[in-house]
């Protein structure tokens, strides 16, 4: 899982209020691509404060970000159930590998060409440098 706290007033934190999808990207020096898809929720009322609590403690600097009560201005949203993919770009051929983390699902890649043929079908049976 993960937090994120935000403030109510900046417009992320709006749009994640009106439409939770979010992705998450990071490349590495070694060539590695990993990417988060899921929704970002906020973490119920009740919750809130634990939550507040622990990423404050574990991020001291941010005390002087939000000094004092203004703390408690922001809301914590929760990425639980998502996906994961994982491209290292670094090797021949390309290793790509898709994760499913707490009740995230995997999702379908390539194009649509009939139920039984998609465009990553044949793609995985094709030689790599033939395309």
């Amino acid at each position: 899982m993960f937090y994120i706290s935000l403030q109510p007033e900046k417009k992320f934190c709006r749009g994640l209020l009106s439409k939770p999808d979010v992705q998450i990207l990071g490349y590495t020096k070694y060539k590695e691509m990993i990417r988060l898809s899921g929704k970002a929720v906020p973490v119920p009322q009740g919750e809130q404060e634990k939550w507040i609590e622990t990423i404050f403690n574990e991020q001291p600097y941010l005390a002087n970000v939000y000094p004092g009560d203004t703390r408690n201005i922001g809301i914590i949203f929760c990425i639980r159930d998502f996906e994961i993919e994982y491209f290292n770009l670094g090797v021949n051929p390309i290793f790509r590998e898709n994760y499913a983390v707490g009740r995230g699902k995997i999702t379908k890649k390539g194009y649509f060409i009939t139920e039984d043929c998609t465009a990553a079908a044949v793609l995985r049976t094709a030689p790599h440098q033939q395309l």
